[in-house]
């Protein structure tokens, strides 16, 4: 039964991610150097800033440490639940049959 209801939920959702998805991968997140305010460039930033306003948009509450980090909470129990992840790319380089970043 769970498993048929959490199967439903994404499938139900499949356009609305997959748009997060192409969101996300339009951002040209390459590490750049560090300047004031963007310890890992321009790019990275805005990969971050990009997720937390979607995880924003979907009611969660999120946090910008400095632009080195992001957090997105459920609730505000105690026991949490880790989820690591990172937004930056290495660069694109050559050989690609698709344009990247889309």
């Amino acid at each position: 039964m769970l498993q048929e209801r959490i199967h439903s939920y994404f499938e139900n959702r499949e356009s609305a991610f997959v748009d997060g998805i192409s969101r996300l991968i339009a951002v040209k997140s390459v590490r750049e150097e560090s300047r004031p305010g963007l310890p890992f460039g321009r790019g990275p930033a805005d990969a971050l800033a990009l997720a937390l306003g979607m995880a924003g948009e979907m009611g969660f509450a999120t946090a910008n440490f400095d632009n080195y980090v992001g957090t997105v909470n459920f609730n505000e129990r105690e026991t949490r639940l880790g989820i690591l992840c990172h937004l930056d790319v290495v660069g694109e380089g050559l050989g690609w049959s698709t344009p990247p970043y889309q």
